[in-house]
């Protein structure tokens, strides 16, 4: 019989610091109970089909727990809240940061909420940096209308996206908003940009249909938020 020792338990594995948002954290493995808590907030959600109502509460609780598992790996005395989940996480880094707990092995995506392109988008001549959406930028997506005339769901898209375009952009000048927007971008690139901000641009289609010029955009187009 071979001689070989074996030990089991986290605190045997090596762990490695990285970094979210500037705060320091140790890759510390998931523990049983941590990944049982994540697997009950998967249990009770539809993870393949979430939007509008389910979008919020999912979002919160994923928050909330993400800040209870960060905090016992948190360099020093530092404090990580649920609020500051809310601001510096979003569905695009929220698996790489799992992946790393559970494995120990740094994944290729990144950690923090790295801009989607190298370069700049621009709206107009305005430009604007394509970073994800955090959980509470997505937590507003859940509070969109879903029924309503054509203008209702568009300006109501457009007032939210407004907001995101706001504080992804350096650029000193008069704040974006809505009637902004609804002026310089067609109904169709309302949704793109939203598409872009979320998944990134390899959600998006180059050769979608665009309304013709001078025709009005259609229902589907002018109530596109995804």
């Amino acid at each position: 019989m071979r001689s070989q020792k074996f030990a089991f338990g986290t605190n045997t594995r090596r762990t490695l610091p990285f970094t979210v948002a500037g705060e320091t954290f140790f890759a510390h493995p998931l523990t049983a109970d941590e990944d049982l808590t994540l697997a009950d907030i998967a249990d009770r959600y539809d993870l393949d089909g979430l939007s509008g109502a389910t979008l919020g509460p999912f979002m919160a609780e994923m928050a909330e727990t993400l800040a209870r598992i960060l905090q016992t790996r948190a360099q020093g005395s530092t404090l990580i809240p649920t609020e500051w989940v809310l601001t510096h996480v979003g569905l695009s880094t929220q698996t790489p940061i799992l992946d790393l707990l559970r494995t120990g092995n740094r994944p290729e995506q990144p950690l923090e909420l790295t801009p989607w392109l190298d370069e700049p988008f621009s709206i107009q001549d305005r430009a604007f940096t394509a970073r994800p959406l955090n959980f509470a930028e997505h937590i507003r997506l859940g509070s969109l209308p879903e029924d309503g005339t054509s203008r209702e769901l568009t300006q109501g898209s457009a007032a939210l996206i407004a907001e995101y375009l706001d504080a992804r952009t350096d650029e000193t000048g008069e704040p974006i908003t809505a009637a902004w927007l609804t002026a310089n971008v067609t109904a169709n690139e309302l949704g793109q940009i939203l598409s872009l901000l979320q998944n990134g641009p390899e959600a998006l289609d180059p050769n979608a249909d665009r309304p013709g010029e001078g025709s009005p955009p259609s229902e589907a187009d002018a109530s596109s938020t995804s």
